[in-house]
């Protein structure tokens, strides 16, 4: 009787490895797939490593060009002699569900006008902007993105605040995450205490998170929650990736560091 039940208990365990095996594998493909799905074309990749956030082009009413590292200059040429370098003296507002960039350098200045419509690049990748540039009185109509490192889209596990790191044993195997679904523009976490969700755009290095839900219920370390609600929702911060480490730097100038989580 005693072996019959060893046996069982043996059986039990097996059947529950295998079944966090396959599901740790099936979320392992999910995320490889969510990476393909939004990597950038050679051409683009090729700018962005160069530095560049956003890239631009059409042919109304003439063929033009922008590209632009907005910590460095936007430069901006077209068919009929347009040509423009900037070093980016900008805002950024919200019009109408369109994001205005107003770049202003010396006595030139030059609006970006960018919407969510649709709009197909010879890339064939989803995601692409209808992008208008306002320069004087001409106008000028076309597609655009940002670009950025696709081996952001994963489940990142807070690490450290500020340089000094998490006590792990507080959260009992779950510590305080963010799963990127860039693909989707989406963006899932855990606080410590409970789960949240919401819309997410990346910028070049910039991360802009929005309207956030989900913070509630009762929670017995908040301060983990009020760092990620205070300085994340509705909020743009840098990041740096490298390999297995994510940096993101919040408004008041303090930084959390993730790790790549391990299946």
């Amino acid at each position: 009787m005693r072996g019959e039940i060893k046996l069982f208990s043996i059986l039990i365990v097996t059947g529950f490895i295998i079944s966090c095996t396959g599901r740790h594998a099936q979320k392992t493909e999910q995320i490889i797939s969510e990476q393909r799905n939004t990597k950038l074309p050679d051409s683009l990749l090729r700018k962005w490593k160069a530095g560049i956030d956003f890239s631009a082009s059409g042919n109304t009413p003439v063929n033009w060009n922008l590209e632009a590292d907005f910590d460095k200059e936007i430069n901006f040429s077209a068919g009929d002699g347009s040509l423009l370098r900037l070093i980016p003296v900008f805002t950024q507002t919200q019009e109408n569900e369109q994001t205005v960039y107003r770049v202003t350098s010396g006595d030139s200045s030059l609006d970006i006008i960018l919407s969510q419509s649709t709009c197909f690049q010879k890339d064939g990748m989803a995601g692409a902007l209808a992008v208008l540039i306002k320069l004087g009185n001409r106008q000028y109509a076309g597609c655009g993105r940002f670009l950025f490192n696709n081996q952001l889209n994963d489940i990142w596990v807070l690490s450290s605040i500020n340089g000094v790191p998490i006590n792990r044993s507080e959260f009992k195997g779950k510590e305080p995450s963010l799963y990127f679904q860039l693909e989707s523009g989406r963006v899932e976490g855990f606080d410590g205490c409970s789960s949240f969700n919401g819309k997410v755009t990346v910028q070049g290095n910039r991360i802009n998170f929005l309207n956030l839900m989900g913070f509630s219920g009762p929670c017995k370390n908040p301060s983990i929650r009020t760092i990620l609600f205070t300085h994340l929702n509705n909020k743009m911060v840098d990041y740096r990736l490298s390999q297995n480490n994510l940096l993101l730097y919040l408004e008041d100038d303090s930084k959390l560091e993730f790790i790549r989580k391990k299946f």
